[in-house]
């Protein structure tokens, strides 16, 4: 199937796209991470739906790897409780994403994607945002029990090792 350019918002930071087979939701997000335009394509492979995006940092998702992705964070987070599942097509996938987590994923294509990007201006002065976010204390307990902590930095550090394997930059 021959799939043309998929029109792009100009105010587009990542675009989203989870898949389930051969269909597709297309989430552009803004600076915010808020989505501002929903695309569905069926009878397409992975590979066309990326293909059809214009040079933009893109985000590939399925199921089954938020999932796990979700599960290895709660498992070493200490919850006892499992992640809901969510099926392909559910805006509940608009959530996933934070405006910092966006930034994040926003690095991750420009390590991918730029030669010699460590020594850039821009680098040296966004460099910390990973490991601010992984050795933040944002939850009061963390602030007081340095086990809770660790705990938490192991599952920030997973989540974002597992984020970066999904993110493309075209």
């Amino acid at each position: 199937m021959k799939l043309d350019k998929l029109p792009v918002n100009n105010e587009t930071m990542c675009v989203q796209v989870v898949s389930s087979n051969t269909d597709h939701m297309i989430y552009c997000l803004d600076e915010n991470a808020d989505v501002i335009q929903v695309t569905s394509i069926s009878e397409a492979t992975t590979d066309e739906v990326i293909a059809m995006i214009p040079h933009m940092v893109i985000l590939v998702l399925n199921p089954h790897r938020v999932f796990d992705m979700m599960c290895g964070y709660k498992l070493r987070a200490g919850h006892i409780f499992e992640p809901d599942f969510y099926p392909y097509d559910h805006l509940a996938w608009r959530y996933f994403l934070d405006k910092e987590k966006l930034f994040i994923v926003r690095e991750f294509a420009k390590q991918k994607n730029v030669v010699n990007y460590e020594s850039s201006e821009e680098y040296h002065q966004n460099k910390h945002r990973i490991t601010d976010y992984i050795f933040a204390r944002p939850t009061p307990i963390e602030l007081k029990d340095e086990t809770m902590h660790q705990r938490m930095v192991e599952a920030r550090r997973y989540e974002l090792d597992a984020l970066q394997k999904c993110v493309i930059s075209c």
